[in-house]
């Protein structure tokens, strides 16, 4: 009897076992932030989406550059192996250049990517490196968060492109006779012209402005207040046409050359401080707007109860969150990467995702 009983219960404790370990459509492991594995411990620079897959570059937990690659952003592989042996720091941007991967670092050549090798394209560049982008003429910009000049290589030479613009912080924009610091947070493609836009944090009162013809020129600035100015831009996207910036207490959008705050401003902190929104992602199939803002993590908005904190599976202390650099849309799911790249530098390193079909089952 005794040995019936034993028996039985071992056969309930693996049944048990079994129904624990059994995965199922509501399992709650499915509805918050969950943790990438292979990004695990990796210092993530930069972010960017090419021809159906998704691209993160940076320093690796052994301290080298590294570059993996995704399909649905879920599960991924390092891109190119043999790229830490050229870089062994970091890769500080990546960029996508007659549809092949090239990335950069401070004091390395603009490196030509592909599975097997790494081909550098230029001399060194040495000058600090925080973007990269390819515009329409298929030349390349690169920009610095803290340096005084952003370099652009074209096909037969590398220029040196200073800013010598004056944005007060009561408005207003126009040319001086003196070189400011540049404090890059975002290139981005204008889609009403040959343009490249730039998001500029602190320093300088710049906000946006922008390059064309090797030359740093203004964009609208009225809007702003003296804060905003201040505080800078550290994110810009556009939205069905419409351009998001992501700044001090709120998301702002350019409506008639005006800037306009979108929906309420964010919520406060737990400590009652104004947060500084540090990354915009949208959903074009829900037409969903999400934000990451220090110390709140992140928020969705809704027309019905404004900003709301979608933080389940988030780390926090005493409700403060850490920063995140970047917040990025891929195939129904957000990418949140860690890392230093950014003028808030996040303490947390590697990635995490999270499904939104199974987020909105739950609201």
């Amino acid at each position: 009897m005794k040995s019936y009983i034993t028996t039985l219960a071992l056969l309930l404790f693996l049944l048990f076992l079994s129904c624990v370990n059994e995965p199922t459509n509501n399992d709650p492991v499915e509805n918050k932030w969950q943790n990438i594995p292979e990004l695990s411990g990796m210092d993530i620079w930069d972010v960017k989406i090419h021809n159906d897959e998704i691209y993160v570059a940076g320093r690796d937990f052994s301290g080298k550059g590294a570059i993996y690659k995704s399909s649905d952003g879920i599960h991924w592989e390092v891109f190119a192996p043999v790229i830490g042996d050229s870089v062994e720091y970091h890769i500080a941007a990546i960029e996508f250049y007659n549809g092949e991967l090239i990335a950069s670092t401070i004091g390395k050549p603009v490196y030509l990517v592909t599975g097997k090798n790494v081909v550098p394209l230029t001399v060194p560049i040495l000058s600090e490196v925080r973007e990269m982008i390819v515009d329409n003429e298929n030349n390349i910009l690169i920009g610095a968060s803290s340096f005084y000049k952003y370099k652009y290589v074209t096909e037969n030479n590398i220029y040196d492109i200073y800013d010598s613009l004056s944005t007060p912080s009561t408005g207003g924009c126009f040319k001086q006779n003196a070189i400011v610091p540049i404090g890059v947070s975002k290139f981005l493609k204008d889609h009403n012209s040959n343009k490249i836009l730039i998001g500029n944090y602190a320093f300088t009162n710049h906000f946006v402005t922008t390059f064309y013809n090797r030359t740093i020129d203004c964009f609208p600035d009225d809007g702003l207040t003296a804060d905003e100015r201040f505080f800078g831009c550290h994110d810009i996207i556009f939205i069905n046409d419409t351009l998001f910036a992501a700044g001090w207490a709120n998301i702002k959008y350019l409506d008639n050359y005006e800037w306009k705050t979108f929906g309420d401003s964010l919520p406060r902190t737990s400590g009652n401080g104004l947060a500084i929104a540090t990354s915009i992602a949208f959903d074009e199939i829900k037409n969903e707007i999400y934000v990451a803002a220090n110390y709140l993590g992140v928020l969705k908005w809704t027309d019905k109860s404004g900003w709301i904190s979608i933080n389940e599976g988030l780390e926090s202390v005493q409700g403060l969150y850490d920063f995140i650099p970047d917040i990025t849309y891929f195939k129904g799911i957000l990418l949140l990467t860690y890392g230093t790249s950014k003028s808030y530098q996040s303490s947390s390193r590697g990635a995490m995702f999270l499904h939104l079909d199974n987020f909105s089952k739950r609201k």
